[in-house]
């Protein structure tokens, strides 16, 4: 998720960071283990039950939130690929051998549909009277303009956001999208994987010193 770029947020006592796609919370432990406070949000029920488990190792530093971040608060359809961590709400091109997701009879080879509570970032942020974050780190497999979308009011809360936008939208990237929704909530985009080999847009609020 390119750290380097953004290496001087756990130089702070106790920077805030939301993962948004946490799965089993690997780049949250990283954070933890910074000093981070983090709020780590993942809405496939299957990677949720480790999420938790790995987060109660860290003593309070990493919240756990299971549903969907979306550009709209209610209901979301989630189309589950536990297996390779690639459960979305953006909707596959054949849904057809897609069954009613199961959870006393899951498998994680099975293509399986649920719905699940969503939420703005906007509306988040109200919710957990969150005054400011360092950092928001996204892999939302394709959902990604969504996610942006959904993040109006409170983008000037925001201080770094590391976005992962590559082939994973029916097998096509979001970074242009990303990229244009960023700029219009003052971002300056530090790093692009159109022009540097990766797969995370980094960007930086130009209204936070």
């Amino acid at each position: 998720y390119g750290v380097e770029f953004f290496k001087s947020i756990f130089e702070k006592k106790s920077p805030n960071v939301i993962d948004i796609g946490a799965n089993i919370g690997e780049f949250s432990i990283y954070c933890a283990n910074r000093n981070s406070n983090v709020i780590a949000i993942d809405h496939d029920k299957i990677a949720y039950q480790m999420l938790k488990l790995n987060a109660k190792n860290y003593q309070g530093k990493i919240k756990t939130f299971n549903f969907s971040i979306s550009n709209k608060s209610g209901v979301d359809k989630i189309y589950y690929d536990t297996i390779t961590g690639g459960t979305t709400i953006i909707k596959p091109l054949d849904v057809s051998n897609y069954k009613p997701f199961n959870e006393d009879n899951f498998t994680p080879e099975k293509r399986m549909v649920a719905t699940s509570q969503s939420l703005t970032l906007d509306d988040f942020i109200d919710q957990n009277e969150i005054n400011f974050i360092d950092l928001i780190k996204c892999d939302a497999e394709g959902a990604e303009p969504e996610i942006i979308e959904g993040l109006m009011k409170n983008a000037s809360k925001v201080d770094f956001i590391a976005i992962d936008t590559i082939g994973e939208r029916n097998f096509q990237d979001t970074t242009y999208d990303v990229v244009k929704l960023l700029e219009k909530r003052n971002f300056k985009i530090i790093r692009n994987p159109m022009e540097i080999r990766s797969r995370t847009v980094i960007a930086k609020n130009m209204k936070i010193n």
